[in-house]
């Protein structure tokens, strides 16, 4: 909900008045009024006139610790909206006037005025709330333009609007109208994704055609100097894995951090969302764990969970994991705008690979932590994990955060692919860097 403050200008009735009117041909009856105190001043200092002050300046600063130039539309509306003389559609800086009342002299060439506004980059304020409340104004998150005349008045409008929507969210939970159980998002478009093979298309029985010693040494070398030539152009990275239990995610998470400097990189393990966690979107948690500029974060299990194992298990509902894939790529590509490389692998072995490491697990001492009661119920589901993991790479592999899928029966085979891949990721944003 956002909430924005109007003075009537009807209410400037004392004489005299400084009255500017946009060059803009006034289709509207719609009138605004922009904070101006630091325009005055600034106009009193070049001319020597001291102007006076807006009526309720005090107020209007208690209420809008914002930059000097403020459009505040008077009227409450909904875009776009239309003159019911002419039936067109108008954006909000067709008609812009400015009032300053008050005792004393006052500048009768309101064109320095206006040099001055313009100076300031009021246009260019005109244009942006404009875009602003044209992209923002939408069912969910609507804005809400009150009129402060009278201080008690606008607070009990903020009372009354923020009332009216908790008893219309109430409402529209019980009706089961409430946009969180769409299997959607609304008011947008899915976003574009890139064909994938189907899983059972990749085989994972994959062998090395060179020796794997000198191989996954030259690659970390590789990778240690990329990482410090990404972190001096500032530029962030995250690697996420996904796969099925005992794929081999952490070994190769630490063939990874191995080559990397320490101070330049974070290992972020994911289990279940904690009970504060629950109590937020499902990828808020992942927001706070992204890297800042320059260093590396590797995630072992990702931010889709929400399509995998709370799918299967039951942990949401239907329509919020189909909603999820959309969120998520929205999510991912918000990252990669940013300037962020995203790196994202599916480890994939067959069955019978994954229950000779469960056995393994189960008679190591050193590997029986691994193993737990949850993987064996897991793996009693494969058939629909399956159906889900596909979904999940058809449904999210966009061209800002590809899948890659690791074939991973040989685990020399997928450290050394996972290696060269990120390695690729990094030497193409930054061959990017150079043009």
């Amino acid at each position: 909900m956002g909430v924005l403050f109007s003075k009537d200008v009807d209410s400037f009735n004392t004489p005299p008045a400084i009255r500017i009117v946009n060059k803009r041909i006034a289709l509207t009856d719609y009138r605004y009024l922009v904070r101006a105190d630091l325009t005055f001043q600034a106009l009193g200092e070049s001319h020597g006139t001291e102007y006076p002050y807006l009526e309720n300046q005090r107020f209007l600063k208690q209420l809008l610790p914002l930059p000097s130039f403020l459009l505040l539309p008077l009227n409450r509306y909904r875009l776009p909206y239309e003159t019911a003389e002419s039936g067109a559609v108008h954006s909000l800086a067709q008609k812009t006037v400015i009032y300053l009342h008050g005792s004393g002299s006052v500048a009768e060439d309101n064109s320095i005025l206006h040099r001055l506004l313009l100076q300031n980059g009021y246009e260019e304020y005109l244009r942006l709330y404009d875009a602003m409340i044209a992209r923002t104004h939408f069912d969910g998150a609507l804005w809400h333009v009150l009129r402060s005349d009278n201080k008690r008045t606008c607070v009990q409008q903020i009372y009354d609007t923020v009332l009216e929507s908790f008893e219309a969210a109430l409402q529209d939970r019980a009706e089961g109208a409430r946009a969180w159980n769409l299997p959607y998002l609304q008011h947008l478009e899915s976003m574009n994704t890139a064909p994938i093979p189907q899983l059972d298309s990749f085989d994972p029985e994959q062998a090395l055609s060179d020796p794997y010693k000198p191989a996954i040494d030259k690659a970390q070398r590789q990778l240690g100097k990329l990482q410090n030539e990404l972190y001096r152009r500032g530029i962030s990275m995250v690697i996420g894995f996904e796969g099925w239990d005992a794929a081999g995610k952490g070994g190769a998470v630490r063939r990874l951090s191995s080559a990397l400097d320490a101070r330049g990189f974070d290992v972020i393990p994911i289990s279940a969302p904690t009970p504060i966690e629950k109590a937020h979107h499902h990828l808020w948690r992942f927001w706070a764990a992204l890297p800042r500029d320059g260093h590396i974060a590797i995630f072992d299990r990702t931010w889709y969970g929400r399509v995998l194992v709370e799918r299967v298990e039951g942990f949401c509902t239907e329509a919020q994991w189909k909603r999820a894939y959309e969120e998520i790529n929205r999510f991912e590509a918000e990252v990669a705008t940013h300037g962020t490389v995203l790196v994202k692998f599916w480890l994939h072995i067959d069955s019978e690979t994954q229950l000779t490491r469960f056995h393994d697990r189960e008679h190591s001492p050193d590997k029986q932590w691994k193993i737990t009661e949850d993987d064996w119920r897991n793996r009693d589901k494969w058939p629909a994990y399956a159906v889900a993991v596909n979904d999940m790479l058809q449904k999210t592999n966009t061209a800002a955060a590809p899948w890659t899928v690791v074939e991973a029966n040989n685990k020399q085979y997928a450290r050394l692919k996972v290696l060269q891949t990120v390695i690729h990721a990094a030497e193409v944003r930054l061959e990017a860097e150079k043009d």
